[in-house]
C-alpha cells in the first residue's frame, strides 16, 4: 500500500478515507437515502464462473482466521478471483464488538482513497469521449482556483504540487461535522501559496477533489451522480453494495472501524464525517463490489484500451519496484508480472484492492482496524524486513508461491 503519513485529527492517515459509525446489518441503502429492503444483488462472477479449488479456499479462510486470532485485527473480508472466473470469499473476526456481530463476506467498509480510482475512471471515460483532455489547465474548468496552469493528467498523478487541503486546522478541528464541497474547496484555494511547482509526486486530497469539481463542471452534474451513473448501476457490474456515503445517504450496514490503543479495540468509527473527504475518499463498498470493478477496470472493460494504457504508463516512481499512475498504484510482482492496485484507510479501516497481471487474478481484502499502529494488510517484521501481512499471505497461497 502506498503510504501517506498525515496528522489528522487523532489518527494517521494512509490512502484516505471517511467515516461515520454504522451497524453491520445486510441492508443496504437506496440512493435516495431510504433502506432497500430489497435481497443482496449476487456476485456474477461467483455465480456464473467455475468452482473454485475448495482446499485451496479453505486454506485462504484459514489464514484469515489466524489473522484475526493473532489481533492484528477485529474482523477481515476478503475475495479472491482466478483467470477462468473461479471465485473465493472469506471473512474472519467481528464486524461490531459491541453488537457481537460476525464479519460476513458481503459486509461493507469505508473504501477511503479506492474512491479516487472510480473518480479517475470518470475522468478517462471523459476523455474516451473528447469531453476534456489530460492535457487541459485547471483554469479551464475552475478559472478561479490558484495554480490554473497544473493539468488534469496532474491531478490524477499527485504531480500537481497542490497543497492537501486536509493539513489545514480550519479542516481538522472540525473533521467531525459535514462540510459543502464548496467549503473544502475555499479552504483548497487558501491554503495553495504553499504549493510546489509541479512535477514531482506528493500525494495531496486536494488533487481529487478538485477533479470532483472538473468532472462536474464538465458533465453538468456532481461527481457521485456521474460515478452511479457510469460505473455503479452498470447492470454487468452489480455493483449493489457500493454506495458514495454521505452525499446519497448513509448506508446502514457498515463494518465498525477500531483503532488499538495499547488497552484494546476502541470504535473510531465516529470521528471524520463523510463529507469531509467527497471525491477524495468518500465511498463505501464491499470485497466482491471492489472486485468486480477492478477486474472490469483491468480488462478495458470500463474505457477504451487507450486510457487503460494511460492509467497505467503516465506515472511517476515513488520508490524501487513502485509507481503512481492516473487513479492507479504499480509494483514489480517479478517474476510473476506487474501488480496493479489501490488501496485506502481511515478512521477504523484498511482497504486494498490488487490485480496480477501475469496469472490474471484479483484480491480484494478489507480489515477493520486503523492504520495508525501499522498497515495490518501488510505488516513488516522490524528484525528481519519480512512480510507476514494478511495480503502477501493470500497472494502466496492463492498463486502457490
Amino acid at each position: 500500500m502506498l503510504r501517506k503519513g498525515v496528522t489528522f485529527g487523532l489518527l494517521a492517515v494512509s490512502a484516505l478515507a471517511c467515516g461515520v459509525s454504522g451497524s453491520a446489518s445486510s441492508d443496504p441503502v437506496a440512493a435516495d437515502g431510504g433502506v432497500d429492503s430489497s435481497p443482496p444483488i449476487a456476485d456474477a462472477r461467483a455465480a456464473d464462473g467455475p468452482p473454485f479449488d475448495p482446499a485451496l479456499c479453505d486454506k485462504l479462510r484459514g489464514l484469515a482466521q489466524a489473522y484475526v486470532a493473532a489481533r492484528h485485527t477485529p474482523g477481515i473480508a476478503f475475495r479472491a478471483q482466478l483467470k477462468d472466473g473461479a471465485t473465493c470469499a472469506g471473512s474472519a473476526g467481528i464486524a461490531d464488538l459491541a453488537g457481537a456481530t460476525p464479519m460476513t463476506d458481503d459486509a461493507r467498509f469505508r473504501v477511503g482513497s479506492i474512491t479516487k480510482t472510480f473518480v479517475a475512471t470518470v475522468v478517462l471515460q471523459l476523455v474516451d469521449e473528447k469531453v476534456l483532455t489530460l492535457a487541459d489547465p485547471l483554469s479551464k474548468w475552475l478559472p478561479t482556483f490558484p495554480r490554473g496552469a497544473v493539468t488534469i493528467e496532474q491531478l490524477l498523478s499527485h504531480t500537481s504540487g497542490l497543497v492537501d487541503y486536509l493539513y489545514d486546522p480550519s479542516i481538522q478541528s472540525t473533521q467531525d461535522r459535514p462540510h459543502t464541497v464548496d467549503e473544502l474547496v475555499a479552504v483548497a484555494a487558501r491554503v495553495q501559496s504553499g504549493a510546489s511547482a509541479p512535477g514531482n509526486f506528493a500525494y495531496s486530497n486536494t488533487n481529487y477533489l478538485l477533479l470532483g469539481r472538473i468532472i462536474e463542471s464538465a458533465s453538468g452534474t456532481a461527481w457521485h451522480a456521474q460515478v452511479r451513473r457510469r460505473i455503479l448501476d452498470r447492470p454487468d457490474l452489480r455493483l449493489g453494495s457500493t454506495f458514495v456515503y454521505g452525499l446519497e445517504g448513509t448506508p446502514v450496514s457498515l463494518a465498525k472501524g477500531y483503532q488499538d490503543n495499547g488497552n484494546g479495540w476502541v470504535d473510531v468509527s465516529n470521528l471524520t464525517h463523510p463529507t469531509v473527504m467527497d471525491a477524495a475518499g468518500c465511498m463505501v463498498s464491499s470485497m466482491a463490489d471492489l472486485g468486480n470493478f477492478w477486474r472490469a477496470l483491468n480488462e478495458a472493460r470500463l474505457f477504451s484500451t487507450s486510457s487503460l494504457d494511460a492509467m497505467r504508463s503516465h506515472s511517476v516512481v515513488v520508490a524501487p519496484g513502485q509507481s503512481v499512475g492516473l487513479g492507479v498504484e504499480s509494483f514489480d510482482g517479478a517474476p510473476l508480472g506487474t501488480l496493479f492496485g489501490h488501496g485506502g484507510g481511515f478512521g477504523g479501516y484498511s482497504n486494498q484492492m490488487q490485480y496480477f497481471k501475469g496469472p490474471d487474478a484479483t484480491l480484494t481484502v478489507a480489515v477493520n482496524v486503523s492504520l495508525q499502529v501499522g498497515d495490518a494488510l501488510e505488516l513488516m517484521d522490524p528484525q528481519t524486513n519480512v512480510h507476514h501481512g494478511i495480503r502477501p499471505q493470500l497472494w502466496q497461497a492463492l498463486l502457490g508461491l
